[in-house]
């Protein structure tokens, strides 16, 4: 596309794609620490239990709400490209609305 179509556009698809890209990212970081707490609960209660291990495991899971809270921070990026999208979407409907009717 030409250069003047990148000024006026808003790129609504680009905005929802990254949304999209990171909203994997969030899901796929969910996976990952969800596989080490299911590690650690299979290890605790099995024959290499220690009191150091459940010691180790305890801060580990004290962590568990900073991990879920980062889950959260990268998904609201994600939300917030949606947002975004929707309102340039909204924005340029308003823009042609505003355009058409004062055509009449």
């Amino acid at each position: 596309m030409g250069q003047s179509s990148d000024v006026f556009g808003g790129h609504s698809s680009g905005l929802e794609a990254a949304g999209k890209k990171i909203d994997t990212v969030a899901q796929n970081f969910e996976g990952e620490y969800l596989k080490i707490y299911s590690v650690i609960d299979a290890l605790i209660g099995s024959e290499w239990n220690s009191p150091a291990a459940e010691a180790i495991a305890k801060q580990i899971e004290g962590q568990r709400t900073n991990l879920e809270a980062m889950r959260d921070a990268i998904k609201g990026y994600a939300n917030y490209c949606y947002r975004t999208s929707n309102r340039v979407i909204e924005n340029e409907e308003n823009i042609i609305s505003g355009v058409s009717g004062n055509n009449g």
